[in-house]
């Protein structure tokens, strides 16, 4: 399992991904880099929640992440 998340967030690298997080709040961005702890750099970061807001370059800790969300618009590989 481990294997198939690196590999689904490997090809996303410079691609748009949508994030829930534990504080209810939906970010979309570019994804940069991520690490074993699933650790994820955002760069071009809006919060989408209520009222949209650009944030610029964030990084995310891996525990404050629910969801990652592939844009439907593009097919998985």
């Amino acid at each position: 399992m481990p294997d198939d998340i690196s590999n689904l967030l490997n090809s996303r690298k410079n691609k748009q991904i949508m994030i829930k997080l534990r504080s209810d709040k939906v970010l979309t961005g570019t994804l940069k880099d991520f690490d074993v702890h699933m650790t994820l750099r955002l760069d071009n970061a809006v919060d989408v929640s209520d009222n949209r807001k650009d944030l610029g370059s964030v990084l995310l800790r891996g525990d404050n992440i629910l969801i990652i969300s592939i844009p439907e618009d593009e097919p998985q590989k």
